[in-house]
């Protein structure tokens, strides 16, 4: 079944129309690929992302039923990996994202039924897939809260904590985001919301624009552009924007790096000065690594990413430092 691409099962998979047996099947095909050897050749890269995204899926769900093994019998889970269309480095499953489903509506009013909620348990980064094929990076703490599937008139959703959202495009649906107090709604953008409890709700815009009012009142509207920043203090009746953005955007700005036989070091210093960041060693020993690697197009998330996976290493985000361990 290795070199047989079952297409109808995928389809099938993809509308989570597939029996038990069905899945197991193309669980099988999947695993017997070689890091998705082949994958790229054969299917197109919207199915490829799909189709990855929901064989992550597949693993949060068995991880959670792991964290539960008292009360269930404990999950195998094992790590898929993968590589991706465009790089030459391959990208690691991160571990610790608590990945629920559960009846009723993930936004109030939305009319959907089956609310998925992921939590980012895990010190590192976190990239999700929604239904509608946009992305968000979940930072550690932070909580994500949508539908299955988006109907109507919007795409709405809940999150806590900080998220860099990916929008794709769709001007018949709005993508609302509902966050401490405040709305924000966009067409297709990228942009980074900040919304932990008993503090500031922050919203920075990397391209494109987006709409953020304050929940209940239209009337508090306004437009925010590329590196500009706006602020609301909840239980206030204020939007305060400045432009002070730039800077703390970076790190979701495409690279143009490649790297052919470099040292960690070496590539460490020049990711520090592309994006701003401060990436520390933790073990010295892993310095003299070396690394082939094309990151062009990759912002830094995905160059961790791909970089824990081709130098068997991890990373934790400790205050504003970026910290690489040995696995």
């Amino acid at each position: 079944m290795k070199n047989e691409i079952p297409y109808g099962l995928i389809e099938k998979y993809l509308q989570q129309q597939c029996t038990a047996e069905e899945e197991q099947a193309l669980y099988d095909w999947y695993d017997a690929l070689e890091s998705g050897e082949g994958l790229d050749e054969t299917l197109p890269l919207s199915s490829q992302q799909a189709l990855q995204e929901r064989m992550r899926g597949r693993i949060r769900a068995n991880i959670t039923e792991a964290e539960q093994r008292v009360y269930k019998r404990q999950a195998t889970v094992r790590r898929l990996a993968y590589v991706l269309s465009g790089a030459a480095a391959v990208l690691a499953l991160a571990f610790g994202t608590r990945w629920l489903i559960k009846d009723g509506p993930a936004v109030p009013g939305a009319g959907i039924t089956g609310e998925i909620s992921i939590s980012n348990t895990t010190a590192g980064m976190h990239k999700q897939m929604l239904p509608d094929s946009s992305i968000v990076w979940l930072s550690p703490n932070s909580r994500l809260e949508y539908p299955q599937q988006f109907s109507g008139n919007a795409r709405q959703l809940k999150m806590t904590g900080e998220a860099f959202f990916q929008v794709k495009e769709d001007a018949r649906r709005p993508f609302i985001i509902y966050s401490n107090g405040i709305v924000t709604k966009v067409l297709g953008t990228s942009f980074r919301i900040r919304s932990f409890e008993n503090a500031p709700t922050e919203v920075a815009v990397a391209t494109g624009k987006v709409s953020v009012a304050i929940e209940g009142d239209n009337r508090s509207e306004k437009l925010v552009l590329p590196d500009q920043h706006i602020t609301y203090k909840p239980g206030s009746k204020q939007l305060d924007m400045d432009s002070s953005a730039a800077a703390s955007m970076l790190i979701w700005q495409k690279a143009g790096l490649s790297f052919s036989n470099t040292p960690v070091s070496k590539v460490i210093k020049a990711l520090n000065q592309q994006f701003g960041v401060q990436i520390l060693l933790k073990d010295e020993s892993t310095a003299a690594y070396l690394l082939n690697a094309d990151f062009t197009g990759q912002n830094l998330p995905d160059i961790l990413d791909m970089m824990q996976t081709s130098l068997n290493i991890t990373y934790e985000l400790q205050g504003n430092q970026i910290i690489f361990f040995k696995k």
